[in-house]
């Protein structure tokens, strides 16, 4: 009975350390930054290596532009865009200046005329006068007055329409003499801008490390090619501070914050420790098949949750672990 109770009492430690059914299966947090560069061009220099500890901001590589001869070329055809921009701009100043000396001789015509419309505008009324003084009964007389009395209204009104009319005309060209030009040549400053472009683009690169951390992969080599936007090397973090865990179908309760974890290892001294949970997610997400069992064929599900570091309990990035949650309610 001795050795039978202690049998027993083993296998179940057994199974309830190595063998128990894992609900919940968890990976620590790796933290990680990619190394890329905003255009294409050649590595030339890399000065770290893989497992090196760099910090925020240190100079870690070099890119240069592999087809200067490319980039000068497109500023040259950007140049001489701008050139014949400055061209039809010129032309279109002619243009402006010619209407502007037909818009003044329109000025001096309107003038003249109404200088010759006042020269009239004396004669008319005298002619009106002596109309009206031949007599009111005889009817011929009737119609001169009627015929003096029309020219003179005439007269007088295109001699008002045209003195409104030219007060407007002068108006409007001065303000069109008067309108302020440019201190400086847009187009110079267009081309000043596309050189200091291309001047740019012929600089180096100067890689940085994005965080504080170590070289955990290196994609590229100095002599490649690299394309705008590929990762040339990851920094990683060495230390973690959160665990993601996914809670495996069937859901029976939806953990909370109030609610903690006992961590376990996948060592083969499997250490223990419990753990609190930080968030929960709001919708299932496809778990890792290196978390499942090998034998496991189909894609799984889980709730995701983040689960902080246990004090004392030393876990490396992308460590698999196992969870059993406590909740705190029934």
């Amino acid at each position: 009975m001795i050795v039978f109770t202690c049998v027993l009492a083993s296998l179940v430690m057994m199974w309830r350390t190595f063998v128990q059914p894992i609900g919940v299966v968890a990976q620590v947090e790796v933290v990680s930054a990619d190394v890329t560069t905003y255009q294409d061009g050649l590595l030339i220099e890399l000065t770290v290596d893989r497992y090196e500890r760099v910090s925020k901001g240190q100079p870690i590589g070099q890119v240069i532009n592999n087809n200067p001869e490319l980039v000068k070329a497109n500023l040259d055809a950007a140049i001489a865009d701008f050139n014949v921009l400055r061209a039809r701009l010129k032309i279109d100043e002619s243009r402006r200046d010619q209407n502007h000396l037909q818009l003044k001789e329109d000025s001096l015509i309107e003038k003249i005329r109404l200088e010759a419309d006042l020269a009239k505008l004396p004669n008319m009324s005298n002619e009106l006068f002596r109309a009206k003084a031949l007599g009111l009964e005889n009817i011929q007389a009737q119609a001169t007055i009627e015929k003096a009395q029309s020219d003179f209204d005439s007269l007088q009104s295109s001699v008002v329409q045209r003195t409104k009319y030219i007060a407007d005309f002068e108006k409007n060209l001065k303000e069109l003499e008067h309108s302020p030009s440019p201190a400086t040549d847009p187009i110079e400053i267009a081309i000043e801008k596309k050189i200091k472009e291309v001047d740019e683009l012929l600089k180096p690169i100067i890689l940085k490390a994005p965080i504080d951390g170590i070289v955990s992969l290196i994609k590229l080599r100095p002599g490649e090619t690299v394309l705008k936007g590929t990762p040339i090397l990851t920094v990683s973090v060495p230390n973690s501070e959160r665990i993601v865990g996914y809670i495996r179908q069937p859901i029976n309760n939806v953990p909370t914050t109030n609610d903690t974890v006992l961590v376990r290892t996948r060592t083969q001294r499997r250490q223990v420790a419990p753990a609190q949970i930080l968030r929960v997610g709001t919708s299932l997400e496809a778990i890792s098949p290196a978390l499942l069992s090998p034998d496991t064929k189909r894609m799984e599900v889980g709730l995701p949750i983040l689960v902080s570091i246990p004090a004392g309990l030393r876990l490396v990035p992308g460590e698999y672990v196992d969870l059993t949650i406590q909740y705190s309610r029934k």
